[in-house]
């Protein structure tokens, strides 16, 4: 049997079916129970096991039910209508009047009685056993009429004494439904709130401890339970102090201090803890602990940088993905991919835009690492100062115009991932110490900051640099070369693997396709002329060059000698490069025409002079007219100024 929210449980049957009527005339639906007292109270605690949340009841019967169930009481309160209705039964009575019940039915009505002019004495009962003998001790006391509740009514009945029973008026027991709608809706409302804030301490990763003012436990979540192998049941209501003494809740009690980020082993776990007092107003009511397991924080450390790392820090290419078909670059490539599954250090050389990112890229990918951030950072194109602050850090305050709070450096961000070096070879003397030492240490000091912190981080270097000779000259540590040449990849140059470009201008074709909608063909004669360039920015110039072509072209097709029109002039090699003289300017392919030739030198020299015609024509040895008219002849009048 269930019951409905708010259940009447009065002291007689006459009072429980007018609490039935005002009830349905109000439109709230109720059960009315009849019992008195011990009897009202175990009908009580048979309405809480069936689903009652509030009582209603009146009397000393409100009170012994209030002491037996856990449910909030409302008492149906006497009214001053309710004693005046008595009182008008003994207006013409002569003699001692004894008032009678639990304090909570009598209080103050006395004066009512005074003022009709009634003789009243207060005749207080605590509960049912005493009831019988203040009766009759009121009785022996000159009491010849007794007004009251139910229970001194029926004692002064059963001795002989005139009796009027105080019964509640329909308004008392509106007014009594009204508030117990009110509990009702706001132990709802407290039910769902606790609900809430249960949930959430259940959910979170966090163990929770909290105790009350007297070290008791009051609250211990799941993570807590499975932290310190206890369950809830066996902890709530304990002493901290005797469940779990290594909690130090107590010393936060007795101090008031709180405990921030404190190591606690508990059996094989390391915890991080904070504990801090509960305070309201100036008084301490409590303390909590949260603990966190250590390892779990580092992985949850992990997780969280990685999906920042996202915006930017990934390896976007594969070793696979890396176009090749001459046999030194698949060397190159098959040696990057047995290198991957390690976690040494690489160090890649080679000219500039040869692709030693992509290798980089395509390494990490092939690791174990690949689910972990890709950081990768040109110590060429920032000063010294600023380098360093990005590659370590910095704290709050450690130079002008330090960003509050600090910053995390990109060995922090690579961590459980992979640091591209690119251009190692340019990095400052006193970087390369710092870079060293994080190399040996696997830690890093942010500056401004006296703590150390551990990082994971697999480091892939790159430099166009001759090393050695480098080393020679004491602009680079011998300790950091040895370190970083743990493994090497050495990326020949495009101009030693010409066997490659087809392939590569297939692949950089299709780019173009997907980002202008144009993809340039190439027959044999204008792929020959490619192959014979000596590509002094490699890979990279390759790109730029199909993307200027794809542009400027007016059609898909892409001849010799609009080719050769492009290629920029030779350029004397760089000291320190590692490539054999460039082809000289005036060499033609050999299976052209003059006519093709005279077009290809106006084509280059309009190039090398960025369109501009006078300048082409001085060049050339021709009046600007001359050119003019060389243009219309050729179809070539594009660009010119």
């Amino acid at each position: 049997m269930s019951y409905p929210p708010i259940v009447f449980v009065l002291p007689f049957a006459g009072l429980a079916e007018m609490a039935r009527t005002v009830a349905g005339e109000l439109g709230v639906t109720v059960a009315a129970l009849v019992g008195d007292l011990d009897r009202g109270a175990e009908q009580a605690r048979a309405a809480e096991a069936a689903g009652a949340e509030v009582i209603i009841s009146r009397g000393g019967t409100a009170s012994t039910i209030a002491a037996a169930v856990s449910l909030p009481v409302v008492e149906i309160r006497v009214t001053s209508s309710d004693v005046l209705r008595c009182f008008r039964q003994l207006e013409t009575f002569h003699g001692k009047v004894g008032l009678a019940g639990f304090s909570n039915i009598i209080y103050g009505c006395e004066e009512v009685g005074g003022l009709l002019g009634l003789e009243m004495v207060q005749v207080p009962i605590a509960g049912k056993a005493e009831a019988e003998r203040v009766v009759a001790a009121a009785q022996a006391a000159g009491v010849r009429h007794l007004i009251g509740d139910h229970i001194s009514y029926l004692c002064a009945r059963q001795m002989g004494m005139g009796a009027t029973l105080i019964e509640s008026g329909r308004e008392g027991i509106a007014q009594a439904i009204f508030e117990a709608q009110h509990v009702l809706r706001v132990r709802c409302e407290e039910r769902a709130k606790s609900q809430q804030v249960r949930t959430i301490l259940d959910s979170v990763s966090d163990g929770i401890l909290a105790v009350d003012a007297n070290g008791r436990v009051i609250l211990f979540n799941p993570q807590a339970e499975r932290v310190f192998g206890l369950s809830a049941a066996a902890v709530i209501g304990k002493r901290v102090t005797d469940v779990i003494p290594g909690s130090h809740l107590d010393e936060v009690l007795r101090s008031g201090r709180p405990q921030v980020g404190e190591i606690q082993q508990v059996g094989q776990n390391r915890l991080a803890a904070t504990r801090r007092p509960v305070r309201v107003g100036n008084a301490i009511v409590g303390a909590v602990a949260t603990l966190h397991d250590v390892t779990e924080l580092q992985k949850y450390e992990q997780l969280v940088r990685q999906k920042l790392n996202r915006h930017g820090h990934v390896a976007r290419h594969s070793l696979e993905s890396i176009v090749c078909v001459s046999a030194v670059m698949r060397r190159v490539v098959a040696d990057a991919r047995r290198y991957a599954p390690t976690d040494a250090t690489v160090l890649v050389l080679g000219e500039s835009g040869v692709g030693k990112e992509l290798l980089a890229q395509g390494i990490h990918r092939a690791s174990r690492r690949r689910q972990g951030p890709f950081v990768a950072v040109n110590c060429a194109a920032m000063p010294e100062t600023l380098l360093e602050s990005e590659l370590f850090g910095y704290e709050q305050g450690a130079f002008t115009g330090a960003r509050k709070g600090g910053k995390q450096g990109l060995f922090e961000l690579a961590h459980g991932g992979t640091i591209f070096l690119d251009e190692v070879g340019e990095m400052p003397l006193s970087l390369q110490s710092r870079l060293l030492r994080v190399l040996q240490e696997k830690e890093v000091m942010r500056l401004g900051g006296d703590a150390v912190i551990p990082v994971d981080v697999r480091v892939i270097a790159a430099t166009n640099r001759d090393l050695t000779a480098e080393l020679a000259a004491g602009r680079f540590r011998e300790d950091l070369y040895y370190r970083l040449d743990l493994l090497r990849l050495q990326v020949p140059p495009l101009r030693e693997r010409p066997e490659d470009i087809p392939a590569l201008v297939d692949d950089l074709g299709v780019r173009l396709q997907e980002t202008y909608g144009r993809r340039p063909a190439f027959g044999p004669a204008a792929l020959a002329v490619l192959q014979r360039h000596r590509w002094p920015g490699n890979v990279r110039e390759l790109a730029n060059l199909l993307e200027r072509l794809a542009l400027v072209s007016e059609g898909n097709s892409i001849d010799a000698g609009t080719v050769a029109a492009y290629l920029p002039a030779p350029a004397p090699a760089s000291p320190g490069r590692a490539h054999s003289p460039a082809t000289p300017a005036e060499s033609w392919p050999d299976n052209l025409t003059l006519a093709e030739i005279e077009k290809l030198a106006i084509g280059r020299a309009l190039a090398a002079e960025r369109g501009n015609l006078q300048r082409a024509a001085a060049r050339l040895g021709l009046h600007r007219t001359t050119l003019y008219r060389k243009l219309q002849q050729y179809d070539t009048k594009r660009n010119v100024k």
